[in-house]
């Protein structure tokens, strides 16, 4: 937890948003936006996506109460009312069946995944305790 609370103040004092993201509410902000999804909820929604795969991948190290946290952080938002928030989630679904389909066939050490799983927790922190 004290690794958490660390990466989350480094990061906090750099913040940055993905050039990945960037593009794709450049493409499609104007539909999430109609749809009542803000910027920032879907910075939430990319990021959440991205580490799916390793909250897949490393499982079985995590504690579960944060997986089945960080599984439905996303419930009771726009997110699952609308069509571009579903296609986000429906992304995340699939990299995270990925993650635990690559846990069988490529191992990984529990001292890595908890560092990428430090890093991303601290960056869904930042990104849904921030002020907007």
């Amino acid at each position: 937890m004290i690794a958490i609370i660390a990466a989350a103040l480094l990061i906090q004092a750099a913040p940055r948003e993905d050039p990945g993201f960037t593009d794709i509410w450049n493409e499609y902000g104007s539909a999430m936006e109609a749809e009542g999804i803000t910027r920032r909820m879907a910075a939430q929604a990319y990021t959440w996506t991205e580490g799916q795969y390793h909250l897949g991948l490393c499982r079985r190290y995590l504690d579960q109460d944060d997986v089945t946290f960080w599984r439905e952080w996303w419930k009771n938002t726009p997110l699952e009312q609308s069509v571009m928030g579903r296609r986000l989630l429906e992304v995340g679904s699939t990299n995270y069946t990925e993650g635990l389909e690559a846990a069988v066939t490529e191992p990984i050490t529990s001292a890595h995944c908890q560092r990428i799983a430090d890093s991303w927790f601290a960056d869904m922190k930042r990104l849904t305790e921030e002020p907007q």
